[in-house]
C-alpha cells in the first residue's frame, strides 16, 4: 500500500514540476484592440449604450449625442443648436425596422432609418439635428 502511495506522490510531483517548468512558455493571447474616441468621429468618448440595427449599423448612445458606425467610419449627428448636445441613454430599433427610438436626458427622439439625416424630438416637430461627417 505504501509503495502505491509513494508512486502516486512521485508521479504528482513530476507532473507538477513539468507544469511549473513549462509555465513561462504559456502566454495569454493578446487581442488586437483599437481605442476609438471623438477624434475618430464619435459624438463622445463616454458611451452609455451600443445597439445594432437590422442593416448592420452600430448605433452608439453617448454623452455628446448619437453616432452611427458602419465598420469603416463613424458618423455623428449634431442636434439643433437650440438644444445642447443631449446625453443619449439608449437606442432601440422598432419592430418594423424602419425607425430608431432614442432616449435622451431631454426627451424621446425618433429617427427614420431609411434616411437618417436628422433626429427629431417626438414632442416638437421641426426641431432636428444636422448630419456631421
Amino acid at each position: 500500500m505504501s509503495n502505491v502511495r509513494s508512486i502516486r506522490i512521485l508521479a504528482c510531483g513530476q507532473i507538477l514540476a513539468t507544469v511549473l517548468a513549462l509555465a513561462p512558455t504559456f502566454h495569454a493571447q493578446r487581442l488586437p484592440l483599437k481605442l476609438y474616441s471623438s477624434a475618430d468621429g464619435m459624438a463622445s468618448g463616454v458611451i452609455h449604450n451600443v445597439a445594432y440595427d437590422s442593416r448592420g449599423f452600430m448605433w452608439i448612445a453617448a454623452r455628446g449625442g448619437l453616432t452611427r458606425y458602419d465598420g469603416l467610419e463613424f458618423i455623428a449627428f449634431d442636434f439643433d443648436e437650440a438644444l445642447n448636445a443631449p446625453l443619449v441613454h439608449c437606442v432601440l430599433e422598432s419592430r418594423s425596422k424602419d425607425r430608431l427610438w432614442i432616449a435622451a436626458d431631454n426627451g424621446l427622439y425618433s429617427v427614420d432609418t431609411a434616411e437618417v439625416t436628422s433626429v427629431v424630438p417626438i414632442m416638437e416637430e421641426g426641431v432636428g439635428a444636422k448630419h456631421r461627417k
